[in-house]
């Protein structure tokens, strides 16, 4: 027993090559931050999700992204668990009132990537081209912009996609640049995709630490970890899909980062088939910025409410 807290340390993640990619590297940050500890204080602990069992699935008919946290949710609040690693992406709008994200590590790269064998980047392109992606946000960006794509459901970890890639009548495939760099792979990447042409999703990029809310000192530990830029900008996108009520159903996409003294902020509703999408990109100073999303939120209601209605009517 140390002084303040349980060893071993248990942090809890997903049992992909990124998720344990991701949860080593906070293990590095805690060891390094807290000196007194050594690497068999700190254990990780991998989980197989429901996200993780129904690859097969639409995931935003199954249950949406909470599927990646439940299990590790419940873990955390019986206290099977110290701490969890979670891809800010991936985390749900409302957390359960027990657990709250205690850091938000500096943020990688945010942009898609675009993987192909056979085509340079999605300007090259044929008509009628197959790209694969499950995330609804990228399906919906892709076919605003090329109506003439067949977009199919592409599921599983970033190797088993790049499997399919190979093995399957597929043109091309859409992943997050940051998850290929973290697990050493960047050299897949065909092309980097503009965030001008596809805005990135809430928290792309990012990877948050979740722990109980009264856990005072693991919180203590966690916060170390803390980068507050890339808190202050995930927290405005996350911000904007709560207003907005977003979801994995929900084709939106918020991108946050400072230039200067200020924060551009990039945002987009899109309707799933693409057909219309509702863009705002701004500068504004730091202190205005809370203010500035609620007011995109509030525009983004009145001139997309035909599209909002129709994605919670399905």
């Amino acid at each position: 027993m140390h002084s303040n807290y349980n060893i071993p340390i248990k942090i809890g993640t997903r049992a992909s090559e990124l998720a344990i990619a991701q949860a080593n590297q906070v293990k590095k940050l805690i060891l390094e931050f807290n000196q007194s500890l050594t690497d068999k204080d700190v254990k990780i602990i991998k989980i197989n999700t429901s996200g993780d069992k129904f690859l097969n699935e639409n995931l935003s008919l199954i249950g949406g992204k909470g599927l990646f946290t439940k299990e590790i949710d419940e873990m955390l609040m019986k206290d099977k668990l110290d701490l969890a690693v979670h891809s800010m992406k991936d985390l749900p709008a409302k957390l359960p009132d027990q657990l709250t994200v205690s850091a938000i590590l500096e943020r990688e790269e945010a942009t898609d990537a675009f993987i192909s064998h056979k085509y340079m980047n999605l300007f090259h392109l044929p008509q009628k081209a197959i790209i694969g992606t499950s995330s609804i946000r990228r399906k919906a960006i892709l076919l605003h912009h090329r109506p003439d794509l067949k977009i199919v459901n592409f599921r599983g970890n970033i190797n088993t996609r790049l499997r399919k890639l190979k093995e399957e009548n597929i043109d091309g495939i859409i992943l997050a640049t940051a998850g290929l760099k973290r697990i050493g792979i960047p050299s897949v990447i065909t092309k980097k995709i503009s965030t001008e042409i596809m805005t990135p999703a809430i928290g792309q990029g990012a990877i948050g630490v979740v722990s109980k809310t009264n856990n005072s000192k693991i919180k203590t530990i966690i916060k170390k970890l803390n980068h507050e830029k890339t808190e202050f900008c995930v927290n405005l996108e996350r911000r904007f899909m709560a207003k907005l009520d977003g979801s994995c159903k929900t084709p939106i996409a918020c991108f946050a980062k400072f230039f200067g003294e200020d924060i551009q902020i990039k945002a987009c509703i899109i309707h799933p088939d693409g057909s219309k999408k509702i863009d705002n990109n701004i500068i504004v100073a730091k202190k205005n910025a809370v203010a500035e999303i609620d007011k995109i939120v509030n525009i983004f209601k009145n001139e997309g409410a035909d599209i909002i209605k129709f994605i919670k009517n399905g």
